[in-house]
């Protein structure tokens, strides 16, 4: 995926779940950079290329345009009731690569 697809809202890539009691109402549900980070919601840093938000059942990544890119292999994990955890993983990269 190109870096520049990821915007705000209907823009951001999402990461969505059948598991009812994920995310927003519990706190579940991650992004994680390729440095093994957790993207953190905006208001908590705003200085991060990227932050998440949580809706129900999804998982947000929303890219900050006034931050520098991250490019790699970001995850999006969700732990469920019984502390299995559900992951997805999604390359992202700026056309600078030539991905």
């Amino acid at each position: 995926m190109n870096v520049l697809d990821i915007q705000e809202r209907d823009h951001s890539l999402f990461c969505k779940t059948t598991y009812e009691n994920c995310c927003r109402s519990l706190k579940n549900g991650d992004w994680i950079y390729p440095n093994d980070e957790n993207a953190v919601s905006l208001s908590s840093n705003d200085s991060q290329p990227f932050y998440r938000t949580r809706r129900a059942q999804t998982v947000l990544l929303h890219r900050n345009k006034n931050q520098n890119y991250v490019n790699g292999i970001f995850e999006c994990k969700i732990v469920y009731i019984n502390n299995t955890a559900k992951r997805i993983y999604a390359g992202i990269y700026s056309n600078s690569t030539g991905k």
